[in-house]
């Protein structure tokens, strides 16, 4: 591996400046980091190097993590850093962002939950209450909802089937009460004529 005094210093792919003997650049804590790079290209031929850099002139240095790797056919170490504060605020961005998006998901999320509460929920409630009403024989209770093509229409429209099968009985019994009491009525008053017409014989 070769180095040469002279590199060129590029941003966003256009030259902004060019720097002599670069290998004695040291940072604040007052590591070498050019020549930690030049020496960990020679031995391992590429690898990550962490320092301090001057992001802006007149102010403190801050952290910064760069990349490089030898390039063998021209004898050259190329490499890229990243300021680590960039990062972060990139990173920041990013979690602000997904923060975001979750709120607007539980926001749906609870659209969707009051939306199936009322479509779902309080049906199945009142079916329930109409349910006890017919079974303790309140057999008046509205069935509603048996115009619905989905499952709680299903279910509406069987209860109403229950409903009316429960009043078809009730009023029959009723039938049959009133049917053995003029029957009993009857007898009754047979048992009065013939006691009538025995006592005429008697007497």
């Amino acid at each position: 591996f070769k180095y040469f005094s002279e590199f060129v210093a590029k941003y966003g792919g256009k030259i902004v400046g060019k720097a002599r003997s670069p290998i004695n650049n040291v940072d604040a804590n007052g590591k070498h980091f050019t020549a930690d790079m030049i020496a960990g290209g020679n031995a391992n031929g590429d690898g990550f190097e962490s320092y301090q850099y001057i992001k802006t002139k007149g102010q403190p240095p801050v952290d910064k993590v760069s990349y490089y790797r030898y390039y063998q056919p021209w004898g050259w170490l190329v490499g890229t850093g990243v300021y680590l504060d960039d990062m972060a605020a990139e990173n920041a961005a990013s979690t602000w962002h997904q923060v975001g998006q979750g709120l607007v998901i539980a926001a749906l999320l609870i659209v969707a939950a009051i939306v199936l509460g009322r479509t779902i929920a309080l049906p199945i409630k009142r079916m329930t209450q109409v349910m006890r009403d017919i079974a303790a024989g309140r057999f008046s209770a509205e069935v509603t909802g048996a115009n619905r093509r989905d499952e709680m229409g299903e279910m509406a429209r069987a209860v109403e089937v229950f409903r009316d099968n429960g009043l078809k009985v009730a009023q029959l019994t009723e039938a049959e009460k009133t049917t053995a009491l003029a029957r009993a009525e009857e007898r009754n008053a047979m048992m009065r004529d013939l006691k009538a017409a025995f006592g005429d014989v008697v007497d």
